[in-house]
């Protein structure tokens, strides 16, 4: 009996517990037990958790199956750093998408410029467009602006021209045009 004595009371806090002389536990200890039989249950249903968690992350992480809490931890926390890793290299290679997409459609723009499928009024519509559309556009577009510039200055008489004949110049005279010259550009053209 001394031993369930000393038991009972390391498990209430106390230094000693002696039942009174008729038998009777002292004052509060049965309420005390009471209460630590509760937290008895509490505890072993956590237990109980603990272990089945335990039990549940060991395969998926690849842990032994002695591996105690800590080592789960240390595993948990390490997939964390990859993932982070994983976000950031994520975030790496949507700069690099975006990048590349940016220079592809300005080709495209250039390449449409260039051929004349794009005049200038429509670059706000263009730089709206992701690269594929405008290269589909690009397909089927038809040059809608001049590709090389009109040079004017290189325009001189026709070789052919013909001498105006009397009644030519007599009509042009009718009509107000007197200069020989714009007399033969009118006949000539």
């Amino acid at each position: 009996m001394d031993k369930l004595l000393a038991a009972l009371a390391a498990l209430t806090g106390q230094d000693t517990l002696a039942l009174t002389a008729d038998g009777a536990a002292p004052d509060g200890i049965v309420e005390t037990i009471n209460e630590l039989a509760g937290e008895l249950t509490t505890l072993r249903t956590a237990q109980e958790t603990h272990s089945a968690f335990l039990e549940g992350i060991r395969g998926p992480l690849a842990l032994e199956a002695d591996a105690p809490l800590s080592v789960a931890q240390g595993a948990i926390l390490a997939l964390v750093e990859r993932a982070g890793q994983t976000d950031e290299m994520k975030q790496r290679l949507d700069t690099l998408v975006l990048e590349s997409e940016t220079r592809k459609k300005q080709e495209v723009i250039d390449r449409l410029q260039a051929n004349g499928k794009l005049p200038d009024a429509m670059l706000e519509w263009a730089n709206g467009q992701d690269s594929a559309a405008l290269t589909a556009y690009e397909k089927v577009a038809q040059p809608i602006v001049p590709i090389d510039q009109i040079n004017r200055g290189d325009l001189t008489e026709r070789s052919d021209a013909v001498a105006l004949t009397a009644d030519q110049s007599k009509i042009l005279s009718m009509v107000g045009v007197t200069d020989p010259e714009a007399q033969k550009a009118a006949v000539n053209s």
